[in-house]
């Protein structure tokens, strides 16, 4: 899904050159074992436990999300 929104991201933008430039950044990030995020649940549970309050996930799509809460 990445690979294909940042190609049609660089045709959309002229840079049709760069098409497929950057398809195997997916692949380095899921082979690099030091850079194992957490889940959504165990990252709001971690601000809780640091002291925000309001802690919310207040977008989601698909991989991506914003989450955040107040301190």
């Amino acid at each position: 899904m990445w690979r294909n929104w940042i190609n049609e991201t660089l045709e959309k933008n002229g840079k049709v050159g760069e098409i497929g430039n950057y398809d195997n950044i997916p692949s380095v990030y899921k082979n690099t074992l030091e850079d194992k995020p957490s889940g959504l649940w165990d990252q709001l549970q971690a601000l809780s436990k640091c002291g925000f309050w309001d802690v919310d996930c207040f977008y989601k799509y698909s991989i991506f999300a914003v989450f955040g809460g107040t301190k």
